[in-house]
C-alpha cells in the first residue's frame, strides 16, 4: 500500500509594453495555477507455481485545480478567480507472468480507468522474452495499447488551457535485441518502435494562440530506433552508460513533424562509485533541432546539457541526494521565447522499508 500526494504552484507575469517602457503605458497581468493530487494505491503479488505469478491491484486519485488572474500594470488589482476543478480517477489492474520452459517468458496485462464523468478506459498490454544464456542474448518484444484523460492543467490552465479537450488513446509495439558480451562488462540493446495515436494532446502554438495552447491533434504516428550501451569500465568503480533515440514523429493530417519532438536524442552517464555507497554520476544530455510551433514552425536550436547527481546510502532505508542540473549554464529553449533555468540545484532525502 502506498499513498502520495503533489502540490503545484505556477505563476506567469504576462507584460505588454506600448510606445515605451513607462508604468502607464505597461500591462502586467499575473496568471496563478494551483493544483493539488492526492491518492492510494495498493498492489499485491500471488505465486501460482508453474503458472507464473500475478499481480493485482487498485488505485484512487482525486485531483484539484483553480486558476485566477491579478492585475498588476498599469494599475494594480486583486486576483480574480478564473476556473476551478477536479477530477477523480478509479483503477483496477492485472498483470500475469508466465514463464514458458527455461527460455521463455511472457506476461499479459489490463487496466481499468475509470476518470468519474470524464470517460472509462480498458487498456491491455503483453510482452515477451526469449533469453539464451549460451550466448548471452535476449530478444524481447511488447504489444498494447493506451488512454489518457486531459490533465487538470491542459484543461484549465490560463491562458495554454483548452476545456474542450478530448482523451487521446494509443496502440503502440516493439521489437528488439539485448546482447551481452565480454563476460558480462558490455550490453548493448536495439530496439525498434511504433506508436499510432488519435487525439493526440498536443502544445501548440497558432494566430489565434501566439504563447500556445493545448489541442488534440486528430491522428499521428511516431516511429524510431533506440540504441544503448552499457560498460562496466572497473567494476565497482567506473560504469559508462549511453543511449540514442532516432525518432520520426507525424501529425498524419499533415505530414510534417510535431512540435518538440527531436529526431535525435542522446544521453550519457558515467557512474563513479568512489567508496561504497556513494554514487557521484555526471550526465550528458544532447538534444538535435526541432520545432516548437505546429506545422513545422518556430524551430528551436539543438542543445547540449551536463548535469550531475551524487547520493549517499547512509543505511538500508535512508538515502540523501542531491542534483546539479545545466551546471556549465547552457543557454537553450524547450518552449519557444520561453527561456529554461540556469544552474540550479536540488537536495533531498528518501527512505524504503
Amino acid at each position: 500500500m502506498s499513498a502520495f500526494e503533489t502540490h503545484i504552484d505556477r505563476s506567469f507575469d504576462d507584460v505588454t509594453y506600448k510606445t515605451n517602457k513607462l508604468p502607464q503605458n505597461t500591462t502586467s497581468i499575473l496568471s496563478n495555477f494551483v493544483g493539488d493530487s492526492t491518492g492510494l494505491e495498493y498492489q499485491g503479488n500471488l505465486k501460482v507455481g508453474p503458472l507464473g505469478s500475478l499481480i493485482i491491484g487498485s488505485r484512487v486519485q482525486h485531483e484539484t485545480a483553480s486558476t485566477s488572474t491579478t492585475n498588476l500594470l498599469p494599475i494594480a488589482g486583486a486576483p480574480t478567480p478564473q476556473l476551478a476543478g477536479t477530477q477523480d480517477t478509479n483503477s483496477v489492474f492485472a498483470l500475469w507472468q508466465l514463464p514458458i520452459g527455461e527460455r521463455l517468458n511472457i506476461t499479459m496485462g489490463g487496466r481499468v480507468d475509470d476518470v468519474v464523468d470524464v470517460a472509462r478506459f480498458e487498456t491491455w498490454r503483453t510482452t515477451a522474452a526469449y533469453t539464451i544464456a549460451k550466448t548471452g542474448t535476449k530478444l524481447h518484444a511488447s504489444a498494447g495499447t493506451g488512454a489518457k484523460a486531459p490533465t487538470l492543467y491542459q484543461l484549465y490552465a490560463p491562458t495554454y488551457g483548452n476545456s474542450a479537450l478530448s482523451p487521446e488513446e494509443s496502440f503502440g509495439y516493439d521489437a528488439g535485441i539485448d546482447q551481452s558480451l565480454f563476460g558480462g562488462r558490455v550490453v548493448v540493446s536495439l530496439t525498434g518502435f511504433g506508436n499510432r495515436f488519435s487525439n493526440l494532446i498536443d502544445f501548440v502554438t497558432d494566430a489565434a494562440h501566439p504563447l500556445g495552447h493545448y489541442v488534440n491533434v486528430s491522428r499521428a504516428e511516431t516511429d524510431g530506433l533506440e540504441l544503448g550501451v552499457n560498460v562496466d569500465i572497473l567494476p565497482g568503480y567506473l560504469k559508462f552508460n549511453a543511449a540514442y533515440t532516432y525518432l520520426q514523429a507525424k501529425d498524419l493530417s499533415t505530414g510534417l513533424t510535431l512540435a518538440r519532438r527531436p529526431e535525435n536524442l542522446a544521453r550519457f552517464s558515467f557512474p563513479i562509485t568512489p567508496i561504497k555507497d556513494w554514487l557521484i554520476e555526471p550526465r550528458v544530455l544532447a538534444v538535435s533541432k526541432r520545432y516548437s510551433g505546429s506545422n513545422e514552425t518556430q524551430p528551436l536550436d539543438p542543445y547540449v546539457r551536463v548535469d550531475l547527481y551524487t547520493e549517499y546510502k547512509i543505511d538500508e532505508t535512508w538515502k540523501v541526494y542531491l542534483r546539479g542540473e545545466n551546471i556549465f549554464n547552457e543557454h537553450y529553449q524547450e518552449v519557444y521565447n520561453y527561456g529554461t533555468t540556469g544552474p540550479a540545484a536540488y537536495a533531498g532525502f528518501s527512505a524504503h522499508w
